[in-house]
């Protein structure tokens, strides 16, 4: 498994976007990365508020490290400086 170092930052969504079109963003982000660095399996990147579930206030200064388990299916994690983590495979 590769990994790489490099640091992918997304602009936020507008506020009172319906949550499966964040979760189709980060998707469409994440599924285009992979596209373009076909030898990659993981990456990170700011995490976009509401695309794990969970309380927006979560995600602030949040980061998601995105694992491709095969084309198609990515394991997502949301982690802070501090530590905390959530997983959530999509």
């Amino acid at each position: 498994m590769s990994r790489t170092t490099d640091l992918h930052l997304l602009s936020h969504p507008t506020a009172g976007e319906p949550y499966v079109t964040i979760v189709e963003q980060a998707s469409a982000v994440d599924r285009a990365y992979f596209e373009n660095h076909p030898r990659e399996s993981r990456y990170i990147r700011k995490a976009i508020p509401g695309e794990l579930g969970g309380p927006m206030a979560d995600y602030e200064g949040g980061f998601v490290v995105v694992t491709q388990i095969r084309p198609g299916a990515r394991h997502r994690r949301l982690v802070h400086p501090g530590g905390r983590a959530q997983a959530v495979t999509a």
